[in-house]
């Protein structure tokens, strides 16, 4: 029977264990005529009829050596306390002389190794564990920048932990670049199920596309590399927990950028000007037009393509 105070169950997406057997006993074990050989299984002692790890060693193992054997543990759950369960049948007949020495220093060994493992469920007292993912953060319009020097603005990062452990979580934005042309990054720790809002201040960083310079950007990515805290106590992770990013973004405002600006409606306070024209020096009378024209410029340095005004 095995206990664990670091580990009471996992459920297994993927993964290998490996079976090793040791003949610890004076004489050979393996099939026989009544026997394919050495079963073993691993299975958990409060659930007998759940998953188990079973495994046949079906070659002899002469004494003094040992074998492998192996099983694909894919969608497997294992609870502690487990209890390891084999028969050894014996290759032949043989002699042997009991004494006190061969009771105490003969018998069987097995060691199982788990190899290669995904899990979907695991409580469990861990040690620090890495992660990392990226987020893609997209335009709501047709909108596509190229580049631009940001003159001033600002946007909020809220992250939401849906993780059972404290964790410590750098972010990257690598199309954002500060004046030595190096990406924005930022170090901030979440509680356990905590959230956090950062406030980025983007005055003087330019934006570029990072992996094809001279590109359209279609979105932003946000880039989060974490390593959760130790925990005291058994926890329970699985493979759905995550940190959220929400980006709310502020004005922004421009140096310069390039780019294609989507479909867009720009509204004008309406405005009134009467004196158009200075009459103070003209003689009494004023002056009579026949027909007039009034010519309305607009001018600006961002080409518009099909700019049309009513």
């Amino acid at each position: 029977l095995v206990q664990s105070e670091t580990f009471q169950r996992i459920t297994f997406l993927s993964g290998t264990a490996r079976v090793r057997l040791i003949n610890n006993l004076p004489f050979t074990i393996g099939p026989n005529n009544s026997s394919n050989g050495l079963e073993a299984t691993v299975r958990s002692e409060n659930n007998p009829n759940g998953d188990q790890i079973q495994v046949l060693f079906d070659s002899p193992v002469p004494s003094g050596q040992s074998r492998e054997e192996i099983e694909d543990i894919s969608g497997k759950t294992l609870e502690v306390p487990l209890r390891a369960l084999y028969n050894f049948p014996i290759v032949g007949p043989f002699q042997l002389t009991i004494t006190e020495d061969l009771l105490n220093n003969t018998g069987i060994e097995l060691e199982l190794e788990v190899e290669n493992v995904q899990a979907s469920e695991v409580l469990a007292r861990l040690e620090s564990q890495s992660l990392d993912d990226t987020i893609q953060v997209s335009y709501d319009d047709e909108t596509r920048l190229r580049e631009a020097l940001i003159n001033r603005g600002r946007f909020t990062l809220n992250f939401s932990s849906f993780l059972p452990l404290d964790a410590n979580v750098d972010y990257i934005i690598p199309a954002l670049r500060d004046t030595q042309g190096q990406p924005f990054r930022e170090n901030l720790f979440i509680d356990a199920n905590g959230s956090q809002n950062r406030e980025v201040v983007l005055d003087g960083f330019s934006v570029i596309n990072p992996e094809n310079p001279g590109q359209l950007i279609d979105s932003l990515q946000v880039i989060l590399i974490g390593q959760t805290l130790a925990a005291s106590n058994l926890v329970s992770v699985t493979n759905q927990d995550s940190i959220a990013i929400v980006l709310t973004s502020d004005s922004l405002f421009f140096n310069s950028f390039s780019g294609f600006i989507g479909e867009n409606t720009l509204e004008f306070d309406p405005f009134g000007e009467g004196d158009l024209v200075d009459y103070e020096d003209l003689a009494e009378g004023g002056i009579e037009l026949a027909a007039a024209e009034l010519i309305l410029s607009i001018k600006t340095d961002v080409f518009i393509q099909n700019l049309v005004a009513d």
